[in-house]
């Protein structure tokens, strides 16, 4: 069987609040070049997911295209209200010690801008995140081969026709 080099091929999975969607390309390519782009904070994916491309695909120049969507707003900004507080107490200090007036909007952006003032808390990855992502690779590899599958039916049939004088009327 013949199977074209070119194809799509897209898998989805939903766990939580959260919906990941695999998208890949593939182009001619007589090795596997391959290219995966993901959030960071979804890495440890990488490894399974490059795993399972190259296992289902084997040729070709892939691209590999992760997203995550969230029904929920998230955010890992934290303010520290100590730290916020100190910054903001010394700078009223300072302002009324050397007569200089500031409002509070401008007193605001410039303890947001401090160090410690904002921080941010990445959240652990949860080995159910992991294994959906990694589902939908393999739904989207799955996707992509059968494309390549179905090309390279319609290739066999235009080439058999070429070989053979045939006409292939098209409707």
């Amino acid at each position: 069987m013949i199977k074209s080099m070119t194809g799509f091929g897209k898998g989805e999975a939903v766990y939580g609040d959260k919906k990941f969607r695999v998208e890949l390309r593939s182009l001619n390519s007589k090795q596997l070049d391959l290219s995966i782009k993901l959030p960071g904070k979804y890495r440890a994916a990488e490894a399974e997911v490059r795993n399972i491309i190259t296992r289902e695909l084997q040729r070709g120049k892939v691209d590999c295209f992760i997203s995550v969507e969230s029904a929920v707003a998230e955010t890992s900004a934290h303010i520290n209200t100590e730290a916020f507080k100190a910054y903001a107490d010394e700078l009223r200090r300072v302002c009324t010690e050397t007569s200089l007036k500031i409002d509070d909007s401008a007193l605001m952006q410039s303890l947001l801008r401090l160090p410690d003032v904002v921080t941010t808390e990445e959240r652990e990855v949860s080995a159910e995140e992991i294994s959906s992502i990694v589902e939908a690779a393999k739904s989207a590899a799955a996707e992509l081969n059968a494309f390549r599958v179905q090309e390279g039916r319609i290739y066999s049939l235009e080439t058999i026709c070429n070989l053979r004088g045939c006409v292939r009327l098209v409707t």
